[in-house]
């Protein structure tokens, strides 16, 4: 009973202290208000909101008056300031670009600065009213071959301010005249070539078909010939160098020379279809492609499948770098350690090319890399160059300034040169001529059976020797030997009437067989051809040791379009 007694007491004294703390805290709340009242601080807080409402009135007014004044000048919200429309400025003709160009037509683009909505108009000559238009590129069209042409422009920006600038000197690809941008050029029979830029059309009729061999001479700018003379032809032909034109097709055609024709990848196998090889853009960069494999590696499909072997009986459809014929490999012999591998022949080809080949590795990639770019070169330009004749002045001690001629009535550097000397002199040949929209290389094998396909004709047979003009049993003698180029000096008489000649390209069955890119097997480097003192046809294939220095053996140029 005492302890229940204890509890209600401490009960009675929680009650008072919590009425005794609420009372208290009445009193302080009551104070504080007062205080506030009295100190007049919720006055100052009306006046307060008071201030920023009128400023943001104020505020509000100067925009709608700012807005009533820029509304008086137009549609402001579309218009920049002043000082940023390039409208109020002189327009600008940074450069006048020919993009295009076949034998009767240019299109150019005209790159400018502050041209905002600018309009163009293109003048041709001297005409007095240009065609206007808002574009910044033009076609001229209907142009005349051999005649010289200036391209104007005036360009007008929006504030109604103009400027002009023209090109002056321009000439359509034409038979007998200079061509000075890499062109298109077409024939009588709408048949169609592409001229490289510091090329000639030959003047001569019979070398202007592509059919029938198209010519193209390299004659310095500035020099003429009389095409309409035939001494100054004949020495246009022992002076300049000279090319024809071998026409590819880009898509199967059983009727036309097709680039799968002439190429494979080396993706392909005997069971996974043919090759379809196009040029493709990867990085801003273009490359040969066969879209059938995937592949960016190519090779040759060459017409044999054995030193020795007829032309066209049977095919190289796949790629090996066994005991096969096969382009681009390098050949080491069976040590792997001879030809392409030795040093020797790695510090000719160095000393020519300025590379630094160490090794078989170093130059088979280089082979490569070559060979690729010609094959997007043939795929892009539709064919391909070869030598008229065969190369001449090759050098056995050849330096980087060595510059091989293709050119008539000449045996000075057409033989006894070996394999490496050849083919890396060849290489440097547009380089050292200053040529620079195309490249040239030793001819590919690959190239050689498509010249094949091109001159064979009815009275022209690249399968059987009969082309040369002297007889089998004339063959070897010691008096015909090594003839000039394009046979200017083979006897006239007789069985040796010389006739070694098809669509304007000489000496393929006579005088001395080609050097090619291809190899066989291990140590061989393969050639082609006749020559004085063997009598094989056009088409034959042989083979011997890249390192030998031969008297019957040439090789023939091989150019590609570069630009």
């Amino acid at each position: 009973m005492k302890r229940r007694k204890d509890k209600k007491k401490e009960r009675g004294i929680t009650l008072i202290a919590l009425i005794i703390t609420i009372i208290v805290m009445l009193i302080l709340v009551t104070v504080t208000v007062t205080s506030a009242i009295n100190g007049g601080i919720f006055k100052k807080a009306w006046e307060a909101v008071s201030k920023t409402k009128d400023s943001m009135k104020n505020e509000q007014d100067g925009i709608n008056e700012l807005l009533a004044e820029m509304e008086k000048l137009g549609n402001w919200k579309d218009t920049p300031p002043a000082e940023a429309i390039p409208d109020e400025k002189e327009p600008v003709i940074d450069e006048i670009k020919i993009i295009a160009k076949t034998s009767n037509s240019i299109e150019i683009e005209v790159e400018t600065t502050d041209t905002q909505e600018a309009t163009y108009k293109y003048y041709l000559n001297d005409e007095e009213n240009g065609e206007e238009i808002a574009e910044n590129t033009h076609e001229y069209t209907d142009l005349q071959g051999g005649k010289e042409y200036t391209l104007k422009v005036e360009v007008t920006n929006k504030g109604g301010k103009s400027a002009t600038d023209s090109i002056k000197g321009i000439t359509m690809a034409s038979t007998g005249t200079y061509t000075e941008v890499t062109t298109e050029y077409k024939d009588k029979e709408e048949n169609t070539a592409i001229i490289p830029a510091g090329f000639t059309v030959s003047g001569v009729e019979s070398e202007q078909s592509i059919d029938g061999g198209l010519v193209v001479y390299v004659i310095p700018k500035g020099t003429t010939v009389d095409w309409t003379n035939s001494t100054a032809v004949a020495n246009a032909k022992k002076t300049y160098d000279q090319f024809v034109w071998i026409p590819i097709k880009q898509t199967t055609d059983n009727n036309a020379q097709d680039i799968n024709d002439m190429y494979i990848c080396q993706g392909k196998t005997e069971t996974n279809g043919e090759c379809k090889i196009t040029v493709v853009e990867e990085d801003g960069v273009k490359k040969a492609h066969c879209e059938t494999h995937n592949n960016d590696n190519m090779a040759g499909r060459l017409y044999a499948s054995q030193a020795g072997g007829h032309f066209e009986e049977g095919k190289t459809e796949v790629y090996s770098t066994s005991y096969t014929l096969r382009e681009p490999d390098v050949v080491t012999g069976r040590s792997e350690t001879d030809y392409d591998a030795n040093s020797t022949y790695l510090t000719q080809l160095n000393t020519i090319l300025g590379e630094d080949f160490q090794n078989a590795s170093d130059f088979k990639e280089y082979l490569q890399k070559e060979y690729n770019e010609i094959v997007k070169s043939v795929y892009e330009n539709k064919g391909y160059y070869v030598g008229r004749y065969e190369t001449s002045d090759m050098d056995n001690n050849g330096t980087s300034s060595t510059t091989v001629k293709v050119v008539a009535g000449t045996t000075t550097g057409i033989n006894k040169v070996n394999w490496y000397r050849m083919y890396a002199e060849q290489v440097k040949y547009a380089e050292n001529k200053g040529l620079t929209s195309v490249g040239s290389s030793m001819i590919q094998g690959a190239a050689y059976d498509q010249e094949m396909k091109f001159v064979d004709t009815t009275s022209y047979k690249v399968k059987t020797a009969e082309n040369v003009g002297h007889s089998t049993t004339e063959i070897g003698q010691t008096t015909l030997g090594v003839y000039q180029t394009g046979g200017l000096n083979y006897p006239t008489s007789g069985t040796r009437s010389y006739k070694d000649y098809s669509k304007n390209i000489y000496d393929l069955e006579g005088n001395v067989m080609a050097w090619t890119t291809e190899a066989y097997p291990t140590g061989c480097r393969v050639y082609r051809g006749g020559s004085y003192n063997k009598g094989f046809s056009a088409s034959y294939r042989d083979v011997y040791y890249p390192s030998s220095n031969m008297n019957w053996v040439g090789s023939q140029l091989q150019l590609y379009v570069t630009l």
